[in-house]
């Protein structure tokens, strides 16, 4: 909302109205009528719209792409799976880098398998702490992370602990992928 602020009292009409339409499609998705799953299309519409609006934000530190593959795209996903992902990648990864970065999400069929992954070429994580969130998940010890939320989100969504996998490296970026089980879809 500060964004339109600031837009509307630059006098950029277009873009704030490109920013309040972005903020609608995203509003759209969270709520959409109470369901708790949602298509991955329409997750990955959030996610476009949310990103465009941050784009708007970071213009200087910022550049993103979506890739999808269209069989993936009726995948079930659970809402707002992927938003806090982007986030952290953003604010996390791109934002505290002087010159920023790309974020790219990337979402294939593989084997068995819908693979979304979230990479960015931001700070990364220090060793110590991806290991910390490494054993917190892999001994499902509550963490007052983002991360977190997601992983147990996914984990009894699936049925599985082995749904979300985080790779980084200190100042190189940070990969986290998401496998879904083709059929889980219909959960």
């Amino acid at each position: 909302l500060e964004i339109i602020v600031w837009l509307a009292e630059s006098g950029d009409k277009e873009q704030v109205i490109q920013v309040v339409q972005s903020l609608s499609r995203f509003f759209r998705v969270v709520l959409s009528k109470g369901r708790a799953v949602v298509s991955l299309q329409e997750e990955l519409s959030c996610i476009q719209s949310y990103l465009y609006i941050q784009k708007v934000r970071y213009a200087d530190i910022l550049n993103y792409e979506i890739q999808a593959e269209p069989e993936a795209l009726d995948c079930r996903i659970q809402k707002l799976s992927l938003q806090p992902l982007v986030e952290n990648a953003v604010i996390h990864g791109l934002e505290p880098k002087e010159e920023g970065g790309t974020l790219i999400l990337d979402v294939r069929k593989t084997g068995n398998y819908i693979r979304i992954r979230i990479c960015d070429n931001g700070m990364g994580i220090e060793k110590e702490r991806l290991e910390r969130i490494r054993r917190r998940l892999s001994e499902k010890q509550p963490e007052r992370i983002g991360v977190w939320n997601i992983w147990q989100r996914l984990s009894l969504y699936t049925g599985r602990d082995d749904s979300l996998k985080i790779m980084s490296k200190k100042g190189a970026g940070t990969i986290v992928s998401i496998y879904l089980h083709r059929g889980e879809e219909d959960v």
